[in-house]
This record gives C-alpha cells, structure tokens and sequence, in this order.
C-alpha cells in the first residue's frame, strides 16, 4: 500500500489534518452551502447559455424540493429542435434541477489535498488553499450547468428520438460526472495546485521529508 513509503510521523500529522480539517469543511458547507451556490448563478446561467445553442434561458435560481435545496433552469427554445430526424419547433420550454450540494463537495475535496498534503509547513497550507480557491469558477462551471444542460438534451432527445445510438456530448460528460468525475476532478486539481505551488521558491524544500 502507498502508506507504506509514507514515514510514521507524516501519517500521524495527516490523519490529525485529516481530523481536524474535514470536518470544519463539512460543517462550513452545510452553514454556507447556499450562499455559496448563490455567488456562482451567473455564472451557471452564462455556462448553461453557452452550452445550448438555440435555447435562451429564461430563469436560473436556488430553490428547495424535496427537502432539498437545488439549483433549477427554465430554457426555452428559441429555435426549431432536430434530433434524428425528428423536429420539435420553437417556443417550448424545458425545466431542469440539479442538487445544489454537489457544489459544496467542489470546496470540500479542493481544499481537503493541500491541507492533507505531506511535507507542507502550516503557512505552505493555506497558501496552497488560497490559490487552489482561484480554481473554483473552473470547478463549478463544469459541473452544475453542464449537468442542467445534459437534462434538458436527454430529455429532447428522449422525446425526439428515443432509439437513437449517438447522443450529446452533455449526456456522456453527466455520466461521467455521476460515474465518479465529480469526485476526481477536484483531487486532481487540488494535485495540479500543489505540485505548481512546490516548484516555487519557498515550496522547494517542502518534499524533502519523503524522500528520507
């Protein structure tokens, strides 16, 4: 196992990091899940626009169903639909939702690599974290609107042509996301950040401690 060229004094101050760090993420994700997935709504609604072509999207919001709090998009057609030969004319609308919490996960995962990460000095930590929350727009953008958008395409094109072989790039990216892309993707840019961050100056010296 990888833990087994990881020194024993390494091992005890990531798992006490481990301790210490997940669950003030968790409980800071939950106090202000919300209000984070508010900030990024412009954002969700320019990414969504941009990844339909021939919809407009007419309402793009934070809501709760279920019990739960989501993010939900009403598009609407502004061009005829063609799906495997099957036409559906302008002037329908589609609603779509996705969990407003797979935000939350984006901050917690990021954050949760350099905080763990091995060799790095406390003040290393936080700066690593700091420039790994630039990464967050990037994060979101290819999360919550593709998916939103890959609904409203499964949807039409369950509608239109429901046999057909090919469907959209957004449908496969969702199933991805759903598969476990959701969770890798913000630990391997969590890694990119740190590993850039450790060819600076100060963070040169930062991986000496493993290489004992």
């Amino acid at each position: 196992m990888i833990t087994h060229f990881i020194p024993d004094d390494v091992r005890w101050q990531m798992s006490l990091n481990l301790l210490i760090t997940l669950p003030l993420l968790l409980a800071l994700s939950i106090l202000f899940g919300d209000h984070y997935v508010d900030i990024f709504l412009p954002l969700y609604r320019v990414v969504l626009d941009f990844a339909l072509p021939g919809f407009e999207v007419v309402q793009m919001s934070r809501s709760h169903a279920n019990g739960e709090s989501v993010v939900a998009a009403t598009v609407l057609a502004v061009r005829d639909q063609i799906v495997g030969g099957h036409t559906a004319p302008a002037g329908f609308s589609i609603d779509a939702s996705t969990l407003a919490a797979h935000a939350g996960k984006h901050v917690v995962l990021l954050l949760l690599v350099p905080m763990l990460w091995p060799g790095l000095k406390f003040s290393q930590r936080w700066f690593c974290s700091a420039v790994a929350c630039l990464m967050l727009p990037m994060l979101e953008a290819l999360d919550i609107p593709l998916v939103l958008a890959g609904a409203v395409r499964d949807l039409l094109e369950m509608s239109l042509a429901p046999d057909m072989a090919s469907r959209s790039w957004l449908v496969h990216w969702v199933r991805v996301l759903d598969g476990g892309g959701r969770v890798v993707l913000p630990i391997a840019l969590g890694i990119a950040c740190v590993q850039m961050m450790r060819l600076i100056g100060p963070f040169k010296t930062s991986g000496k401690r493993m290489t004992q």
